[in-house]
């Protein structure tokens, strides 16, 4: 983890300046969906590190749609 961009994130949320949301893909099944972190990690970390209970996100594709766009079966 690049601790530069960490005390960014982590001084952006002290200060109140916007953020973009993380980033996360779905995957579907069972009773509840499983997310996954696509992008943000470093506002994922801070989030946590700060004590928050809610972390903004959007899902951006499903675990489905970035295996068929790779190839992967």
């Amino acid at each position: 983890m690049d601790r530069d961009r960490l005390i960014s994130v982590l001084e952006a949320i002290r200060f109140e300046r916007p953020l973009p949301l993380i980033e996360v893909t779905v995957s579907p099944g069972g009773a509840q969906p499983q997310y996954w972190l696509y992008h943000g990690r470093h506002r994922l970390a801070a989030s946590v590190a700060t004590g928050l209970s809610l972390v903004p996100a959007v899902v951006v594709r499903t675990l489905e749609d970035i295996k068929r766009d790779e190839g992967v079966t």
